[in-house]
């Protein structure tokens, strides 16, 4: 039994891993050098202050990456234009099930009298049985009508039940924005151009089944999401123009793909046991990369850890080899990489 217990922890701590997230410079779309002197153009039907919104992000990137000269007199490229939105928003409501904890229904049983035939109750019930009481006392009773009786004694039968349903206010809202993007430059000739679309579809009310005793669901005010939206739109288009981050998550390799010895294993196992690479953890994986050069596997941690510390290039010299599923996907990052 111990021998199964220890088996089944090494397989265990053999199947863990570490996650490692990083954050990589990306290549805009359009790499000349003329996009980095750009006029903003007004927009065509801009109604919702999209122009704006793109100065405003590319504003950030610069505050992020120094890229953008905005609107010079002596500018290289324009940014031009067209914009198409709608808007929607309407109320309604729905009918949701109230859940309960105890019994929705109850059976009130009234103790009466039969005088000359005619029946007079008490205004007070003598108990109140649920579903299941009730239908044990019917198996023992006489029933006419709403009456029943048991034991000897008349009572009336009232089933008074809660509400199934409850009615709740709920909102929905759509907004669609459509935008039609080209940059010139001096000659007017087109280097970019690019449609895009963003969209919301709300429903407050969408994954709501069960009253909850909450009346009305609201959604934040048209305007609000509005502004939410266009600043998003801007923000992909502003990346299209300009470098931009992206984050990627990836998994450190812990088993080593060659023979290491028992003091490089614990060496290699020290490096991967940071949640941040160090110049230690560097230097470590370094000096293993140089010892066994034919290893994935340490190549794959050093050039993660070489990407967490933003050396793209000096990282893809070292990953380019490999072709496993991991290497791959950590390439498709630092071949597109802003270096």
């Amino acid at each position: 039994m111990r021998a199964v217990l220890i088996v089944i922890a090494v397989l265990f701590l053999g199947c863990s891993s570490k996650t490692v997230e990083v954050e990589i410079l990306q290549k805009p779309k359009i790499l000349t050098k003329e996009v980095r002197k750009i006029k903003i153009d007004n927009l065509k039907n801009d109604k919702i202050g999209l122009k704006e919104a793109i100065v405003e992000k590319m504003i950030e990137k610069n505050q992020e990456i120094p890229y953008f000269v905005i609107n010079p007199k002596d500018w290289e490229s324009k940014l031009t234009g067209s914009v198409k939105h709608s808007l929607s928003e309407k109320t309604y409501f729905k009918r949701v099930k109230i859940r309960y904890e105890k019994p929705r229904c109850l059976y009130k049983l009234y103790p009466c009298k039969v005088i000359n035939g005619a029946y007079f109750c008490k205004n007070t019930p003598a108990t109140s049985l649920t579903q299941s009481a009730y239908d044990k006392i019917k198996k023992q009773a006489y029933k006419n009508s709403n009456y029943i009786l048991y034991k000897n004694s008349v009572f009336k039968v009232v089933k008074n039940c809660k509400p199934l349903y409850k009615t709740v206010k709920c909102k929905k809202q759509h907004i669609s924005i459509n935008a039609d993007i080209k940059v010139l430059n001096r000659n007017s000739k087109t280097i970019f151009q690019n449609i895009y679309s963003q969209n919301l579809n709300e429903d407050s009310c969408k994954n709501v089944k069960y009253y909850e005793g909450i009346k009305e669901y609201t959604l934040p005010s048209l305007k609000t999401q509005l502004e939410i939206q266009k600043n998003v739109l801007a923000e992909k288009i502003v990346n299209d123009l300009a470098p931009h981050y992206v984050k990627a998550e990836f998994e450190l390799k812990d088993e080593p793909d060659v023979k290491l010895s028992s003091e490089d294993k614990e060496l290699f196992e020290k490096a991967i046991d940071e949640d941040t690479p160090t110049y230690e953890s560097v230097a470590i994986l370094s000096r293993l990369f140089n010892k066994y050069p034919n290893s994935c596997t340490i190549r794959y941690d050093l050039a993660l850890f070489l990407t967490k510390q933003k050396k793209y290039q000096e990282a893809l010299n070292i990953i380019r080899i490999c072709n496993d599923k991991d290497s791959n996907k950590l390439k498709s990052y630092l071949y597109n990489s802003f270096k």
